[in-house]
């Protein structure tokens, strides 16, 4: 196996190994389904995802710094194939520069730790980044058609779905490191790729430390719960206000001063928590993407044996 293809399976398991976790409050997994996404179609796309990560790591490794159309390719093959709603726009923007910027680091002959894959992949978008790039965001964006975001949204930049979006974004040369920047206000996704993916690296060494003592699934949740209670979900916020934000958060925090997935209360409530918010349609999807590629940095960590402990 060639050394990108290695790289591309590893960054491509979190998707796949966080979905696959249960019960996180409010997220599709084994056990449960959203009307227009089922469990199989974030499957499918993680095989997708993994195509086009290896497709950036060899961009990285020829020196060449495009991000757009792979967020794109992921989008709208991953609906393509599995014929169900938006699985992976997140995480596709957060593995892309992460794959490019691995891909250059192969090519330096670097060490490959994660402090500097993500410390590089903020640094290629910011030098690198396009018009182009921005364009097929917004393609990607529009592809997956996420319910958040409207056209009647008021923003200083051009609104995804206005019929001119193209010619604004050329007109006023907004490259994607620009878009990310503005968008890293209120978006932690975007948050992530222009700030070194701090949230990611603070989640990784919370999944460190649980997986030492937990079995996988219940480190994934456990650390799933404390990003919840720590981080503001942009998805929930935009979807149904600060308000059920916070009362989701002070719900979490009862959760954890109980023991989390420790005890059998805990469990009780996280599984209470679950119904409630499948129930009223409350995703922290937001959440759920920093979690998937927190895993995909601790499988690049690891490199063998990543779901094994000794």
């Amino acid at each position: 196996m060639r050394v990108e293809e290695y790289y591309a399976v590893l960054l491509s398991l979190g998707p796949l190994l966080e979905v696959s976790a249960t019960p996180k409050p409010g997220n599709v997994d084994r056990e449960h389904d959203f009307k227009d996404t089922k469990f199989e179609d974030f499957l499918t796309s993680s095989l997708v995802l993994e195509m086009f990560i290896k497709k950036g790591i060899r961009r990285g490794l020829k020196g060449r710094y495009i991000f757009g159309d792979l967020i794109l390719g992921m989008v709208k093959y991953s609906k393509k194939i599995h014929g169900g709603g938006n699985t992976c726009l997140g995480v596709a923007i957060l593995l892309t520069p992460l794959s490019v910027s691995l891909g250059e680091l192969l090519r330096r002959g670097e060490i490959i730790n994660v402090e500097r894959l993500t410390e590089l992949a903020t640094e290629l978008v910011r030098k690198y980044s396009t018009i182009e790039d921005t364009i097929n965001l917004y393609k990607a964006i529009r592809e997956a058609s996420p319910s958040y975001l409207s056209l009647k949204d008021k923003i200083e930049y051009p609104n995804v779905y206005s019929e001119t979006f193209e010619y604004e974004i050329r007109n006023r040369a907004l490259t994607l490191w620009k878009i990310l920047e503005y968008s890293a206000r209120w978006d932690i996704i975007s948050r992530q790729v222009v700030n070194k993916y701090v949230d990611v690296i603070h989640a990784l060494n919370i999944f460190r430390e649980k997986v030492q003592r937990l079995d996988w699934n219940r480190s994934i949740v456990q650390t799933y719960l404390e990003l919840l209670a720590k981080l503001e979900d942009s998805i929930i916020i935009r979807k149904h206000g600060l308000h059920v934000h916070n009362e989701i958060k002070n719900e979490v925090l009862k959760i954890l001063n109980k023991g989390g997935v420790d005890t059998v209360e805990g469990m009780k409530m996280i599984y209470k928590l679950d119904q409630y918010m499948i129930e009223r349609g409350i995703n922290p999807g937001a959440i759920a993407d920093i979690i998937a590629v927190t895993i995909s940095l601790y499988a690049i960590e690891k490199k063998i044996k990543v779901i094994k402990h000794e």
